[in-house]
């Protein structure tokens, strides 16, 4: 659509499914390949459902670090969303008390 306006990005990035939607945008892949891309990715997300999990909680990437200290290779910082949105993973019951913890 902004294409559609003469709007041409100097820069784009994306997180997660919008990284590709930035690749697209950028011209690394042709919309059939980024329509691919997606599709795969969910095909295996899904294909390892039950593995763990994920939450989004409101701390610093360090503040998500102390958080799951404890926790060993149980859970990680799995990205930063911004200066106080953060991603942490691993192990359910682990994840689990931690957001317990964090309410």
């Amino acid at each position: 659509m902004w294409k559609s306006w003469g709007i041409e990005p100097d820069a784009v990035v994306g997180h997660s499914v919008a990284a590709v939607a930035a690749a697209q945008v950028a011209g690394v892949l042709s919309l059939e390949q980024a329509m691919r891309m997606v599709h795969e990715r969910g095909r295996l997300m899904q294909s390892r459902s039950g593995q763990g999990k994920m939450a989004a909680v409101g701390l610093s990437w360090e503040e998500a670090q102390r958080a799951i200290s404890g926790y060993g290779n149980r859970l990680s910082v799995a990205a930063g969303n911004s200066p106080h949105s953060t991603v942490i993973s691993g192990e359910s019951e682990a994840l689990s008390e931690v957001v317990k913890s964090l309410e």
